[in-house]
């Protein structure tokens, strides 16, 4: 394995014609500055001096300063120079220095910031993604898109996962990089509530009713609210509980069990199912599911994808879906994106499947692509033999 490149160190200095208060400044630069480099590499962005902005940032080799200059300026310009008379032209500088002279670069970013002072910053990094996760919730500008969860033999769609979206175009678009500056935001408490919020009030918009489920993701267990404080911010309208299936990861260990479990009886007091999501995957081993029970236990997407060519994947999967069936648990397969996935799913007894195969996530749910029509009789022989073959 090849060790990685070391990154440089940069200070980016934007400057305007005319001079653009920093108030206006520095989220504009900001938000460039992400799109431009990645959320991950911004260390520090401060006001500098003469009504500029400063920013501090690593980044990779092979990165073309005057593409990358031009390509910030021209993001600024757009933003500043909505609902202003007159055009703002805006000037990009990356200051870049050889290998081994990043300790100037960051006395330079640290003056720079200590002489801008509280009140003429954002006060760095943080909270630059605090006003930027803070003009999406409070605008109420997240999306939700959902994606099918399916009978795995029929394709009858049982319901649907909610599934986070940014605003079109913005940075903050892909959940991934909404989720990390949420993270650095220290905001996961208020984007959970109204994740699951917006999840809830979008499929009463847009499903007709019946018996479909709504999957909903949540956060890590250490972000949940207090117990005592869950009718109050999980009120209001939309997808009634007792149609919610609650997914929670097991990619993170439960810290506080006792909490954990007292959040648990509230929700399934109120008729909340629960998923445990990523199974496979996880850190937190069987934990988890002994504390949760869940309803219905979903298999990690890397156990399923090329599981018909892996004879150790089927076997892990196998496993999962006996243990699952003998605690009452159904069965989800994450992430199926070839009919030879599917097939080997299907023998290995999972009870539904998800995935590209079945249909994309889109704001306007879709249907089951493909031809899911089975004979009863059939279905009833494959799941038959396939109970015999694990031996059930």
């Amino acid at each position: 394995m090849g060790v990685p490149a070391p990154r440089r160190e940069l200070v980016v200095v934007v400057t305007t014609s005319p001079p653009v208060p920093s108030d206006r400044l520095l989220p504009a630069a900001f938000t460039a500055a992400i799109a431009a480099f990645g959320a991950g590499v911004i260390q520090d962005v401060a006001a500098g001096p003469r009504q500029s902005a400063l920013l501090h940032v690593l980044v990779g080799p092979g990165l073309r300063r005057r593409a990358l200059e031009r390509q910030m300026a021209l993001a600024i310009e757009e933003r500043l120079s909505a609902g202003v008379d007159g055009p703002v032209a805006a000037r990009v500088q990356a200051l870049a220095h050889r290998e081994g002279a990043g300790a100037v670069v960051r006395e330079l970013a640290s003056t720079w910031v200590a002489a801008a002072g509280p009140a003429a910053s954002i006060s760095a990094r943080d909270n630059a993604y605090l006003d930027a996760v803070r003009r999406l919730i409070e605008g109420r500008r997240l999306r939700m898109v959902f994606q099918p969860v399916v009978e795995a033999w029929t394709g009858r769609v049982v319901g649907y996962e909610a599934l986070c979206r940014g605003p079109k175009g913005d940075v903050f678009e892909s959940p991934d990089a909404f989720l990390d500056a949420v993270h650095r935001a220290r905001m996961e408490e208020a984007a959970q509530v109204e994740l699951v919020g917006l999840a809830r009030r979008r499929a009463q918009e847009t499903f007709p009713g019946g018996d479909l489920l709504l999957f909903i993701n949540l956060l890590a267990e250490e972000h949940w609210p207090a117990a005592e404080r869950m009718s109050e911010l999980y009120g209001g309208d939309g997808w009634p509980w007792t149609q919610v299936v609650l997914e929670i990861t097991e990619k993170a260990p439960v810290q506080n069990p006792e909490s954990f479990v007292a959040v648990l009886k509230w929700a399934r007091d109120a008729g909340v199912r629960f998923a445990l999501d990523d199974v496979g995957a996880g850190y937190s081993g069987l934990s988890s599911y002994a504390l949760l029970r869940p309803e219905y236990t979903k298999v990690d997407i890397g156990l399923v994808r090329g599981c018909d060519q892996d004879e150790v994947r089927r076997a892990i999967i196998s496993s999962l879906v006996s243990l699952a069936h003998r605690t009452g648990s159904l069965v989800v397969a994450e992430g199926v994106e070839t009919a030879a996935e599917l097939d080997a799913v299907r023998w290995l007894g999972v009870d539904l499947v998800q995935g590209y195969l079945v249909a994309p996530p889109s704001e306007i749910p879709l249907v089951p692509q493909g031809d899911w029509r089975v004979p009863g009789e059939v279905v009833g022989r494959r799941r038959t033999r396939a109970l015999r073959e694990r031996g059930a």
